[in-house]
């Protein structure tokens, strides 16, 4: 009787371990399948927050190209020699100085 005790308590045991491989095996699976689909969904999400990234980067390089070419228009204007010519004979009251004005240093 001894044997045939011995050998059930074996079959048990192979039971046992079998269910707990089987367990261990189907626990691995789940999360290697659950990380590939996290990490899918993670990829997908970080993409399109990328995207909106690249369109506010883009309208604020638009807004920012617009404001250089009109401060370019506005140094153009300003630096023009006609008008300050204009503002200094008008606001400042300088005129053409006259011949004894005009000294030359060396």
């Amino acid at each position: 009787m001894g044997a045939v005790a011995d050998v059930k308590g074996r079959e048990k045991q192979s039971a046992a371990s079998f269910g707990l491989r089987e367990t261990l095996l189907v626990s691995i699976a789940v999360m290697l399948i659950g990380g590939a689909i996290f990490l899918t969904v993670w990829r997908r999400v970080a993409f399109v927050n990328t995207g909106y990234e690249i369109r506010i980067l883009e309208k604020k390089a638009a807004k920012l190209h617009n404001q250089k070419r009109a401060m370019e228009i506005e140094k153009e204007m300003l630096s023009n020699p006609d008008r300050i010519e204009d503002l200094a004979r008008k606001q400042l009251g300088f005129a053409e100085p006259l011949p004894g004005q005009i000294r030359i240093v060396r």
